[in-house]
């Protein structure tokens, strides 16, 4: 979230949305039907063991925008932050 936000521009929701990847303990994750097929293909040719997965981070954020208080989410998991 915070590479998306902070290097690429995006609006804090719009990086919150961004697919999740990564490896845990041993293969590199990629979150099942959210990368394109080349990205697994171009992995896999440099050498990493890519196994899609059921990934979501559920992560949240209250943060202070102007005057008021904004709040974002993920929405492949329960949960909500609301700001003012």
């Amino acid at each position: 979230m915070l590479t998306g936000s902070r290097d690429w521009g995006l609006e804090v929701q719009q990086a919150i949305e961004l697919p999740t990847s990564g490896p845990i303990d041993g293969p590199q994750l990629l979150e099942r039907g959210r990368f394109p097929s080349h990205t697994a293909k171009a992995l896999r040719a440099r050498g990493h063991r890519v196994v899609p997965a059921d990934l979501a981070t559920g992560l949240q954020l209250i943060r202070r925008s102007v005057g008021h208080w904004t709040g974002d989410a993920d929405a492949r998991k329960e949960g909500v932050a609301l700001g003012d």
